[in-house]
């Protein structure tokens, strides 16, 4: 019987092939600048994608994120890239309006059709409504159709 070995990876363990697992510093950077060219324009997370670098793009969030990394190596921003980010005290009055309002805290999806693109992610990140509404403080009701229609059914 014979036996044949695995390749060795480019970090040098047995097993893997294909690209390294770790980005470091130097590897991002090299990638960014020889993907943004003589443009100089900073990569958006669709393009990164499509270009097969979805894992620059996770590397690129959790080392400073893309406006860390276009200032570091000079690269212009597009204006929804250069956009802040909504205050979370803003988000969280967002939601206690909403939640007044419908009478419960929509979910992300409903928020999203609404506009409220921003609150819609910090509901993502909270575990959806139920976790936001906990973390605030706000009275958790299920505000999903089937969900109504029982508690209607039951009165």
């Amino acid at each position: 019987m014979a036996t044949t070995a695995r390749p060795r990876s480019s970090t040098g363990s047995p097993g893997r092939c294909g690209r390294p697992r770790e980005w470091t510093d130097a590897r991002i950077a090299e990638v960014l600048l020889a993907y943004a060219g003589e443009g100089g324009a900073m990569p958006t997370a669709l393009e990164l994608d499509i270009a097969g670098l979805s894992g620059l793009r996770y590397a690129i969030a959790s080392t400073g994120g893309t406006r860390y990394w276009a200032r570091e190596l000079g690269l212009s921003l597009s204006d929804r890239q250069a956009h802040e980010p909504t205050p979370e005290a803003v988000l969280h009055d967002q939601a206690r309006k909403l939640a007044a309002g419908f009478g419960y805290l929509p979910g992300a999806t409903k928020l999203r059709q609404l506009g409220y693109g921003a609150l819609a992610q910090l509901v993502v990140r909270s575990g959806g409504s139920r976790g936001l509404c906990q973390q605030l403080g706000i009275h958790y009701v299920d505000g999903r159709t089937s969900a109504i229609r029982r508690r209607r059914t039951q009165l």
